[in-house]
């Protein structure tokens, strides 16, 4: 059975299941008509219910050929015309709903060939213009526009390895050992980094070694700046010790004056 009519089965089965009776007639003449076996109208016989033997029956009518479908149809014409009515509806729905995608797959295709037809056009241009200028020079002769593209494409191969070779031969590499040039560019600009990397590590590794030179020297002078002050410190309590020496001693030379201006005076009497 076809998927159209296996669509209109599932579709319609709850109208089925509602109104159709699979009396033992009934599913003598489906079996004569070769809808279903004779074991099967034996087995939709064994259920319990109306609808349980329906149920059983439309599974034993899809697994069945080609004409199971007709036949059954057939059947269904004398009582259950509305039924039959509705099935034909989804059926006629489904084969439109096909044709439709049909000619809408159709139609994508013809866009398709014809974008690619469009974007072939324009790689045969950028090839005549610009890569085999590039790769061959300006008076290689060859125009796209003579050519399909099958030969654009041969063409834009050809050119790509002569363009791979002559890259190989500049470089002086192997041109079976020659990396792409994406890699290449690629290999290049990691080395560069790296490059750039170690001369930042070298920069920052010299930046901190005058840095902790600094530290270094700041902490000499720090020392240095404590031993003076502890110098400075010493000489004051030294120089005000001797202030009050000299004060001492002035004081007693004073009274040593005195004393003298006091004798002189009592030998003049």
């Amino acid at each position: 059975m076809n998927s159209e009519h296996k669509r209109a089965l599932t579709q319609c089965s709850q109208m089925l299941l509602d109104s159709l009776d699979a009396t033992p007639a009934y599913l003598y003449e489906l079996k004569n008509q070769k809808c279903i076996t004779e074991e099967a109208a034996d087995k939709i016989q064994t259920q319990a219910s109306r609808r349980s033997k329906v149920s059983l029956l439309l599974q034993h009518i899809q697994l069945g050929g080609p004409k199971a479908f007709p036949a059954f149809r057939l059947s269904l014409m004398k009582e259950y015309s509305w039924i039959v009515r509705e099935l034909d509806k989804t059926v006629g729905e489904y084969q439109n709903m096909v044709q439709e995608n049909t000619t809408i797959s159709r139609e994508q295709t013809n866009v398709t060939k014809n974008q690619q037809t469009v974007a072939l056009q324009a790689l045969g241009k950028i090839l005549q213009k610009r890569l085999i200028p590039m790769v061959y020079g300006p008076n290689h002769s060859w125009n796209s526009g003579k050519y399909g593209g099958d030969a654009i494409i041969r063409k834009l191969i050809e050119t790509i390895r002569e363009l791979e070779k002559r890259c190989a031969d500049s470089l002086h590499e192997n041109e079976r050992k020659f990396e792409p040039l994406h890699e290449r560019i690629e290999k290049e600009r990691n080395n560069a980094l790296q490059e750039q990397a170690a001369e930042h590590d070298l920069e920052i590794s010299r930046l901190q070694n005058e840095v902790r030179k600094a530290h270094r020297e700041a902490e000499s002078c720090k020392k240095k700046t404590e031993a003076l002050t502890q110098q400075t410190k010493a000489l004051k309590d030294e120089i005000k010790k001797l202030k009050l020496e000299l004060k001492v001693v002035l004081a007693d030379k004073k009274l040593l004056v005195q004393k003298c201006r006091k004798k002189t005076n009592t030998q003049e009497e």
